[in-house]
């Protein structure tokens, strides 16, 4: 009666702390995948320095450098003037047109292919950068941005998720707007702003502590009449993303973004144009990374297994004879 008994009590018992070591394991893979479910991508979208969406104008007046490769959309027009330089490849989609006197050297030629998927792709990040949750807590939020001659930090408040501030306007003239990883190895960055983007002379948007060009998106959203402007001069300096779906683009003065430049790529039958003016850009290209997916199974394992050699041991101890 009393080996049945004991029998009886070490079923239980095991069964007790099978279920606690399984509940805890299923805690730590859910807990992990919800907080690092669907991170925002841009796909192969994410691998040009400058990419445009269908039936655009790029307008080159001279000066144009940048690092990595083009993406030109279907029935695109391009014209040249001037003189500039490509060191990727120029991918193009069917019916681009090429005009004006001008011309670019470009190191990895010209390739013909379709360009859809690759501008659907950029087209969903946006959507998806929008729809997000503001992220409260961060600087600004729900506001604007108005630098001139001041500065701003935006200070990141996790890594298992996106950044996202929410803004208005962003206004940069001789200010420094900085992203601060703030000891959160690998935090994202989304800036979702739905009017005017201008970054002007002696302006600049910079990374501290880990965050770089590879962490940030600034989602411009909407058809706002109002030009995204990276113009300023040669001690203007911007990294990241700049993703503007339905806007028209300005760049030149001689400024720099180490990131990339996306644009046109949801516009619903209109036309956008990128116009790069006198003085020049420089763009060294450098793609959004997805924040990282936790998936700590192997720990939930490694639980699981502790709460079974814990059973073991309980085992021994209810087998050995009694005084």
């Amino acid at each position: 009666m009393v080996k049945f008994i004991r029998s009886v009590s070490f079923w239980v018992l095991s069964a007790r702390i099978a279920a606690a070591a399984m509940l805890a394991a299923c805690a730590m893979t859910f807990g992990a995948h919800s907080a690092g479910a669907a991170p925002i991508t841009l796909g192969t979208a994410s691998n040009y320095g400058l990419l445009l969406g269908t039936k655009e104008t790029l307008t080159l007046s001279g000066g144009l450098s940048l690092s990595g490769n083009v993406g030109v959309g279907a029935s695109d027009a391009v014209s040249l003037s001037g003189s500039s330089a490509i060191g990727g490849t120029v991918y193009e989609d069917s019916g681009v047109t090429s005009s004006g006197s001008g011309s670019a050297s470009i190191s990895g030629g010209v390739v013909t292919q379709s360009m859809t998927s690759i501008i659907s792709a950029a087209a969903s990040a946006s959507t998806s950068a929008a729809a997000l949750t503001a992220t409260s807590g961060l600087t600004d939020q729900g506001g604007s941005i108005s630098l001139n001659g001041s500065s701003v930090t935006i200070k990141a408040l996790t890594n298992l998720s996106e950044n996202v501030l929410d803004i208005s306007a962003l206004s940069l003239t001789n200010g420094t707007l900085t992203f601060d990883d703030n000891g959160f190895t690998g935090a994202k960055f989304i800036i979702n702003v739905t009017g005017a983007f201008s970054v002007g002379n002696s302006a600049i948007i910079k990374g501290i502590n880990g965050a770089s060009g590879a962490d940030i998106i600034f989602n411009i959203e909407g058809t706002n009449s109002n030009a995204v402007s990276l113009t300023g001069n040669s001690t203007t300096s911007v990294i990241g993303t700049i993703l503007a779906p339905q806007r028209n683009v300005n760049i030149g003065g001689g400024g720099s973004l180490t990131g990339s430049l996306i644009a046109g790529v949801n516009n619903a039958g209109k036309s956008y144009t990128v116009t790069q003016s006198s003085g020049g850009y420089n763009i060294t290209s450098m793609g959004y990374t997805p924040r990282t997916v936790n998936t700590p199974e192997p720990s939930s394992i490694a639980i699981f297994g502790a709460g079974m050699l814990a059973l073991f041991g309980i085992r021994r101890r209810l087998r050995r004879p009694q005084d």
